[in-house]
């Protein structure tokens, strides 16, 4: 076989366009950074894609297909990573897997946090305790009353 005969594999072609900036993605972006910002109220990330839904008020599947666009793009991260979700029927927690996201700017910045964030909860976790159960002081006085007159008040 001479070499002009040789069978040569299709070259994949890559398009590299560039997609257009949709509002339903800027929020979505916007949305992973700003839960990401708050680990007491909404946790460490990454966030599933459910969590997201509820904090944008949107519809899971057409929030599914923008994150996917977007880790097209390279501006999120995908990971599929296990929560414990409560099971009715077995009445307990379940390991359950989910497809979550991470903002790619902030990924490295963010994995240390939450590393950070995790490695302190038992700490947290008993001072949390210790203040639920800590003797309460009441004041039992009487608060002073001061009597101002008008006149007063209007020369101050």
């Amino acid at each position: 076989m001479t070499a002009a005969h040789q069978y040569k594999p299709p070259v994949p072609q890559v398009v590299n366009k560039p997609t257009r900036m949709t509002a339903k993605k800027r929020a979505a972006l916007q949305c992973l950074a700003y839960i990401g910002a708050d680990f007491l109220e909404w946790g460490t990330p990454p966030y599933a894609v459910s969590r997201l839904a509820e904090v944008l008020g949107t519809d899971l599947s057409n929030l599914a297909k923008t994150m996917s666009a977007l880790e097209r793009e390279g501006l999120v991260v995908r990971e599929v990573a296990e929560s414990l979700c409560w099971n009715a029927i077995a009445q307990a927690h379940m390991p359950r897997r989910c497809v979550c996201y991470w903002l790619a700017e902030t990924m490295e910045q963010d994995k240390v946090r939450a590393k950070a964030w995790k490695d302190g909860a038992e700490a947290r976790s008993q001072q949390a305790l210790e203040r639920m159960f800590a003797p309460r002081v009441t004041n039992t006085q009487a608060p002073d009353v001061i009597e101002v007159s008008a006149r007063e008040v209007s020369t101050r």
